[in-house]
Order: structure tokens, then C-alpha cells, then sequence
């Protein structure tokens, strides 16, 4: 299975990068570069030229792969969230119970790390990522335009898949796109409340919020049948 998943190359929308960078080395190490300095710097702190110098690169070599920063994130964030649907058909692809779907989809959602690893990228500080600055990738004047050239392809397509595991657990919940969406983004925010405003979160110990997403769905999703 490992092995398997190693050897997937997820599909990423072309229009969020000017040339693969699966293609060849120098845009691997772009891809892995990115993902060291986005974890250390933030997505402010981030440049390409402090990029063309952490890969020992130039510049205009990075241009030659993505337009901007933003849709190099956009391309992280996209690679991330195929990377976790992958993970979740693998993992419920041999339960034949709808629930016992669920819950295995909600424990991997809330700990990706704890499942399948990828030998290509360094998937803690991909996740960190996701946690500190996925929301803004999205909360932009141009997330319309955004959403109609498929730049959040990868998003929607584990929305959707939990989406479609919600409605065969409760087929009469009117509202499983939602929860589902729901859920990722209290799965996420709830991981970065922990971390930076424990004020306002319930979340204790290792910072797993799971307990609280299951209260949150399970018992929801029960009662409505």
C-alpha cells in the first residue's frame, strides 16, 4: 500500500503553474524549498528569491514554473488535499458499514500524519500549512474568478467525497455538503486555536480535535435518521 501510494502522481489544475514541476528536478526542489520556507516564514515572509537562495537556484528559473506565490500555494494546498482523499479511498475502501466509514474518515482527517507517509515531501510541515495559511488561498477579491478555473479542484474534491460518505451514513441529512465542509474547516481551525488562541478552544491535550468533531457529526447525523 505504501509503495502504491508513492507511486501516485496526483493531478494538479494546470492553470496554476506555468511548467510541472513533477517534470524535472530543479521544480521538485521548488516544491520542497517552498514548503520549508512557507512552514518557517509564513506565506508573507515567503519570496522566491529567498527561494532561488535556500535551492541554490535563480529567480527567474522559479518564474519559469509559477506565475506568483499564490498560486504556488494554491498548487501546495491542492497537492495536500489529493493527497489526503487518496489516503481516505485507501483506508475505507475494504468497510462495507456506512458508519464505521465515517468515523474512520473523521480520524483521518483529524490525523493525516498518523496514516500513509509519502517518501517525496515532508508532510508535517505541509499540514502545518494547511492549519496556518489555507484560508488565504481563498479569502481574496479574486476567489470567484478562482473557483470558475478550478483553482480549488483539490479542496472540493475531499469535500465532496466526504460529502457522498455523510449521505450514505444518514441518507436523509439535507445538508451533507455543508457538514462536510463544515467539518474540515473546524478540524483545521480547531488544530490552529490549540496552538495560538487556546483561549477559545476546548481542545486540549495533544491538540486533537476529534472527540469534539465526533460529538459534533456523529451524534448529529443519528439523531436525524
Amino acid at each position: 500500500m505504501q509503495n502504491l501510494l508513492n507511486k501516485i502522481d496526483f493531478k494538479i489544475n494546470s492553470n496554476l503553474f506555468l511548467k510541472d514541476p513533477n517534470s524535472s528536478l530543479l521544480g521538485q526542489n521548488i516544491i520542497k524549498g517552498s514548503i520549508d520556507l512557507i512552514y518557517s516564514k509564513g506565506i508573507e515572509g515567503f519570496t522566491f528569491r529567498k527561494l532561488a537562495k535556500k535551492i541554490n537556484s535563480t529567480e527567474a528559473s522559479i518564474y519559469r514554473y509559477f506565475e506568483n506565490k499564490h498560486k504556488l500555494l494554491l498548487f501546495l494546498i491542492s497537492l495536500y488535499w489529493s493527497w489526503v482523499e487518496y489516503n481516505l479511498v485507501f483506508s475505507i475502501v475494504n468497510l462495507s458499514d456506512d458508519e464505521k466509514k465515517f468515523v474512520k474518515a473523521l480520524e483521518l482527517l483529524c490525523n493525516p500524519m498518523d496514516s500513509f507517509q509519502n517518501d517525496k515531501l515532508d508532510l508535517d510541515k505541509l499540514n502545518s500549512i494547511i492549519i496556518s495559511e489555507s484560508a488565504k488561498s481563498f479569502l481574496t477579491k479574486e476567489v470567484d474568478k478562482e473557483e470558475r478555473n478550478g483553482y480549488y479542484y483539490g479542496f472540493e474534491g475531499i469535500v465532496n467525497r466526504l460529502s457522498d460518505i455523510i449521505s450514505n451514513f444518514n441518507r436523509n441529512y439535507k445538508y451533507p455538503k455543508a457538514l462536510s465542509s463544515t467539518i474540515i474547516e473546524s478540524i483545521i481551525l480547531q488544530k490552529f486555536f490549540y496552538e495560538h488562541l487556546p483561549t477559545i478552544s476546548d481542545i486540549k491535550d495533544d491538540g486533537n480535535p476529534l472527540d469534539f468533531i465526533k460529538d459534533l457529526a456523529i451524534s448529529r447525523l443519528k439523531n436525524d435518521k
